[in-house]
């Protein structure tokens, strides 16, 4: 819900959301550091403004929208489709990485839009793979196609990933 009009509004991310985790929950800062983020960065700017104004800021938290993908993937070398699995998970968990992901690696801008392309691209640089046979984005575990739209005011992080690692057929 926007601020009220005589509301200052800032949404601040945690600059220390880690990459480690695999999932949403696990990309997410802790509610305590939030809170404290959020105090620190609104007694930041009430420093800043006029007085008359400086009880008035509110500082909100990001809106996540987790990503999810769906991928059956085919690893070079078949006894190594464990390894090759991981490498997957840890790649998409970077690239979809509010912070350090993104097309760029740079971020992600709120409401840019997630593309199956992007994410075809990352998996095709993860070492061992051989190629993608089955790819989609999922939203709430179900696919949406091409792209997924991201409102204005949401930024994406991880989802849930479904890996299947299959051996490639020899004609």
């Amino acid at each position: 819900m926007p601020a009220p009009a005589d509301h200052a509004s800032k949404r601040a991310i945690d600059s220390g959301l880690g990459e480690a985790g695999d999932h949403a929950a696990k990309s997410r800062p802790a509610a305590a550091t939030l809170i404290e983020l959020r105090r620190q960065v609104q007694q930041f700017l009430a420093a800043r403004v006029p007085a008359a104004i400086a009880d008035r800021i509110s500082i909100v938290g990001p809106n996540y929208l987790p990503i999810g993908v769906e991928a059956i993937v085919v690893p070079l070398v078949p006894p190594e489709a464990g390894l090759v699995g991981d490498r997957v998970r840890q790649a998409l968990t970077r690239f979809l990485n509010p912070l350090h992901g993104g097309p760029e690696g740079t971020g992600w801008r709120f409401g840019r839009a997630v593309h199956l392309s992007d994410i075809a691209a990352t998996l095709e640089r993860v070492a061992g793979v051989d190629y993608i046979r089955e790819l989609n984005l999922l939203l709430n575990g179900t696919p949406q196609g091409e792209s997924i739209a991201v409102l204005p005011d949401r930024i994406v992080v991880a989802g849930t990933f479904r890996i299947l690692l299959q051996g490639s057929e020899v004609n």
